[in-house]
């Protein structure tokens, strides 16, 4: 089991999953793999240790926004390395001396390297044609630029090959993808993400 997008209690009035009760819950999963995605890199260190103590890979993420022809995007960017780690921790950094929360185009271009995007199936993306937009980060990220599509409920035989139907016909992979931010006993935080399948 394998879970992308988990925003934790550190981003304030973002998420209420405190580590003490996801955990337990990862644990009883089987969970293999876990990412940490919120709008700062609040969290991480705790996170990182919890998931080394329990014996599960733990990948750090970014909830952002990009710039592209005046407009602003949400994505989200994951570390793939520590040369990723780094460029998520210089984004963050940059951001904070900014009055606008999005990363300009120079910026993605200079930090790019050891990060995946990925794209979120929202309605910034999907209300209207923005084939420039995914043009431009497919430029950025080449094969590290994913469309990502949330399944509700968690069940992938609802979800069509027709809910990115604004993507460009370019060969953008996909892959299933939700983010958790409530902790519950008896619900699953989020849908199961299989990497085989993010070009499916």
């Amino acid at each position: 089991m394998v879970y992308p997008h988990i925003s934790t209690s550190a981003d304030l009035l973002k998420s209420t999953v405190r580590l003490d009760e996801l955990f337990p819950f990862l644990k009883q999963q089987g969970t293999v793999s876990a990412a940490i995605v919120n709008t700062k890199l609040y969290g991480i260190l705790p996170f990182w240790e919890a998931c080394k103590k329990a014996g599960i890979h733990a990948v750090a993420g970014l909830s952002a926004y990009i710039e592209f022809d005046g407009q602003e995007y949400p994505v989200v960017l994951y570390a793939r390395s520590n040369a990723g780690y780094q460029n998520l921790l210089k984004i963050t950094s940059a951001l904070s001396t900014r009055d606008k929360n999005s990363i300009p185009e120079q910026w993605l271009k200079a930090y790019k390297d050891g990060l995946v995007c990925a794209i979120p199936n929202s309605i910034q993306w999907t209300l209207t044609d923005r084939s420039d937009a995914f043009r431009y980060l497919q430029s950025v990220f080449g094969a590290e630029c994913f469309a990502s599509v949330s399944r509700p409920g968690g069940n992938g035989r609802n979800t069509k090959k027709g809910s990115w139907r604004n993507a460009p016909n370019s060969g953008l992979p996909s892959l299933p993808h939700k983010n958790a931010a409530i902790c519950a006993k008896k619900m699953h935080l989020l849908l199961k993400w299989l990497p085989q399948s993010a070009k499916a």
